[in-house]
């Protein structure tokens, strides 16, 4: 368990660095002036996997229970942020319904929600991780996986040469189902609570079904992520490196 944890703290912080190391100002790919949203993702919540660990080596923490709902919240904010800038910048000209509705106040309503649920419940911290989860990390992880896929529809197809469309478009796809799936298991599937519907569908329920642990497919799911969007912002790179050149 121990190495799964390990693994899965690693595969935050190499999507963050790779991220970050990629980012690019000045760019004609809207995609690199947010990529640095990704790359705090990554960075915040692979130190908060590592708490855990940290936890599961040296025993409970009381201070490391108290910080980690908030890395967690922080986190997954620049998530969502970078979820809802990705689908806005895509669809930019297609539908001004989309823009309103993927306006920055989206963060103001997942906030009031998590508040009025955490106030609702009898377990502060427990409420805290699970809504956050849901609210925020669902939220934010269909955010990018649909980003990625509206992404390449509207902003790349057209601009790459067909040999590169064809490696870069499996990798937009590669990252949309990494970011998908990972809102299925870092989203819902949560800390059993003694409500709806954290009672039917958590963590426990999906390890007694399928003798499988939930960490590890969320590690799968951000290296996937981590390696498609290497490949995608190399190959954006390397189009306007070739035809700066011309």
């Amino acid at each position: 368990m121990n190495i799964i944890f390990l693994i899965y703290g690693f595969s935050f912080w190499s999507l963050g660095f790779v991220a970050f190391l990629q980012q690019r100002i000045g760019s004609r790919f809207k995609l690199f002036g947010i990529i640095w949203l990704l790359a705090a993702f990554g960075i915040i919540h692979g130190s908060l996997e590592w708490m855990d660990l940290w936890t599961m080596l040296l025993g409970v923490n009381p201070y490391l229970n108290v910080v980690k709902p908030f890395f967690m919240l922080v986190s997954y904010l620049f998530l969502v942020e970078f979820g809802r800038r990705l689908v806005r910048d895509a669809l930019a000209l297609h539908s001004s319904l989309a823009r309103w509705l993927l306006d920055a106040c989206i963060h103001i309503f997942l906030l009031v929600g998590i508040l009025v649920a955490v106030f609702l419940s009898d377990s502060f911290l427990t409420a805290m991780v699970i809504w956050l989860r849901y609210l925020l990390g669902f939220t934010g992880s269909m955010l990018a996986g649909i980003g990625f896929l509206l992404y390449y529809r509207f902003c790349i197809q057209s601009e790459l040469r067909k040999e590169q469309n064809l490696t870069v478009k499996y990798a937009c796809y590669a990252a949309a189902f990494g970011f998908i799936t990972y809102a299925v298991f870092g989203g819902l599937m949560v800390p059993g609570a003694p409500w709806f519907p954290a009672k039917w569908l958590n963590q426990e329920s999906f390890l007694a079904v399928l003798d499988m642990l939930v960490p590890l497919f969320r590690a799968g799911c951000l290296l996937l992520v981590a390696i498609s969007v290497t490949h995608i912002l190399l190959e954006l790179r390397i189009h306007e490196l070739s035809n700066s050149r011309c």
